[in-house]
């Protein structure tokens, strides 16, 4: 088999490369959120020494039945230190298993509460346990700041947490209204201020010399096509292909053209998406290239899928039409892959921490893992075609030596493909949540 094939492999896994599409989002609002315990309230974030964290609460509310709000001893938000999501996460399900469990704990003392929060809401020394801002006086409840400078040793991984602590063991349904904004700034090492959490701070560089090299790979790509439809040798040839030019000339297909075109397209998503992380991390924003990045992101992620199942059921390499049961199961993956993406646009508008953020969050894993999984079996489908042709044709012994060569080495890509797709599906859905 040429190495032409073998390369396309490789450029159909580099194009599947994962990327990370999250970004700051500055607000977070609930309306009758019956839920006492919230967190983390939006996206963790990163702070490094002379980093400044500000939460402006506004129409903060609190409604419970029979006016039942006398039970509550304490509500508000907890910013606290963590070493991992890990760590966050077991902490949440140790507070969560307590009848009373309450974060603000420490804080109950109200002699404590005046040390640390003044009038104004600028705290000039926070506390190992963390920095609070106390609602339970209606007072704060019109709008309430809470700001803080970070100092040496002070710099690491930050959760936000809502909560609502009740006197009586028998938690009452309270509905929490509010409107949060936050500005978490850091600064590098020039003193230029950063939107972005501490471990995001260097991908609008690394993001640009993705960028960069994926549009080298697209023009390479091209011009090795261009040059074999004029019978010149491909870029990239073996030693039997430069001893036997006429033997080793690569075949064109014609899903090579549509693999140039989606690498293309992902190369144009790269430059969206550092373009969007530079514009977060000067303004804090990026309305504008985060619709860009997203439309292109939608068409990448749906042509990469359809790129696969072509080359899965062997079109243009095996066989020229596919068939019906083939058209229609590519047409179900495309459909789950457009709610894949929806699911992915709307969680880009949602802050985390939000009910909604949960629900299209289960959504868009689960449609994930189906089109993953579904995109295997087409492949399947193929080798144990090509299996039976060989052991019918070994039966009745029809099968000339030369055709039998070209469909065990067919049989052979589709089996390293096969690997390769697994091994992409094991790496981006499985190995980053462990």
């Amino acid at each position: 088999m040429s190495l032409w094939h073998y390369c396309s492999c490789f450029l159909l896994c580099l194009v599947t490369a994962p990327r990370n599409s999250n970004a700051l989002k500055h607000s977070f609002d609930a309306h009758h959120d019956p839920r006492h315990l919230i967190g983390p309230v939006g996206m963790p974030f990163g702070f490094l020494v002379g980093g400044e964290f500000s939460l402006t609460v506004e129409d903060f509310n609190l409604v419970s039945k029979a006016d039942q709000t006398k039970n509550i001893v304490e509500a508000g938000f907890w910013l606290q230190r963590f070493p991992n999501q890990a760590s966050f996460q077991h902490f949440m399900n140790e507070i969560q298993e307590k009848e009373n469990g309450c974060v603000f704990e420490y804080f109950r003392d109200e002699d404590l509460n005046d040390e640390i929060f003044d009038q104004v809401g600028e705290i000039e020394a926070a506390q190992p346990e963390g920095l609070f801002l106390s609602l339970k006086d209606k007072a704060k409840w019109g709008k309430s700041t809470l700001r803080y400078t970070f100092k040496p040793g002070e710099e690491g991984l930050y959760f936000l947490v809502y909560q609502v602590c009740y006197s009586t063991k028998k938690r009452v349904r309270t509905m929490s209204t509010f409107h949060l904004d936050f500005h978490f700034v850091n600064y590098d090492s020039l003193g230029h201020e950063s939107y972005l959490t501490a471990g995001e701070m260097h991908l609008p560089l690394l993001f640009t010399v993705s960028a960069i090299s994926f549009t080298i790979c697209a023009f390479l790509w091209q011009w090795n096509l261009e040059r074999i439809r004029k019978g010149l040798p491909g870029i990239i040839r073996t030693k039997e292909e430069q001893a036997f030019e006429s033997v080793g000339r690569p075949t064109i297909y014609a899903i090579h053209p549509i693999m140039g075109l989606l690498l293309w397209v992902k190369s144009l998503t790269v430059w969206a998406e550092a373009f969007r992380f530079h514009t977060i991390k000067v303004t804090g924003h990026a309305e504008a290239w985060s619709v860009l990045y997203y439309t292109l992101y939608f068409f990448r992620g749906t042509f990469l899928f359809t790129v696969i199942l072509l080359i899965g059921t062997g079109w243009s390499f095996v066989k020229g039409v596919l068939q019906k049961r083939e058209k229609q199961f590519i047409f179900l993956v495309l459909f789950l892959q457009m709610l894949n993406q929806l699911a992915l646009i709307v969680l880009s508008h949602e802050t985390e921490g939000e009910r909604r953020f949960g629900n299209w969050n289960a959504v868009l894993h689960l449609v994930d893992i189906l089109c993953c999984c579904s995109v295997l079996l087409p492949i399947v489908w193929q080798v144990n075609a090509m299996e039976a042709s060989l052991q019918i044709q070994d039966e009745g012994d029809q099968l000339s030596a030369e055709n039998r060569a070209s469909i065990l080495d067919k049989l052979k890509l589709f089996r390293l493909f096969y690997l390769l797709v697994i091994a992409y599906i094991y790496a981006t859905r499985i190995l980053i949540y462990l």
